[in-house]
């Protein structure tokens, strides 16, 4: 399996477990897209040293598997990294507060 593979069925897991743990299915969930390698290097660890493309690719395989299996959406929302770090306002960088400034403009 290649690291692609074991990222997109991470995250899919992630999801099956969020929704057995919780007991429903989200409408949406909400993905980043990573346009600059040094965001995905610094962001997405187990992604870093693989090129944008591959991202992509996974992201559309992820986004493709959860809707295939559940009946929710999946936005992809573009990561801007100055955008973010204001967004932060101080507050510490975390897989938490991406999810949530992913999950906050999931609709832009």
């Amino acid at each position: 399996m290649n690291i692609r593979e074991t990222v997109v069925g991470n995250v899919v897991a992630n999801v099956r477990q969020h929704i057995e743990r919780s007991g429903s299915v989200p409408e949406q969930i909400a993905l980043l897209r990573y346009s600059v390698q040094s965001d995905l290097d610094d962001y997405w660890p187990e992604m870093a040293g693989l090129p944008l493309s591959e991202h992509e690719a996974a992201l559309l395989e992820i986004k493709e598997r959860i809707e295939g299996e559940w009946d929710m959406s999946v936005a992809i929302v573009n990561f801007d990294h100055e955008h973010y770090v204001y967004w932060l306002d101080g507050a510490a960088d975390s897989q938490d507060m991406r999810v949530q400034y992913a999950a906050e403009h999931a609709d832009e």
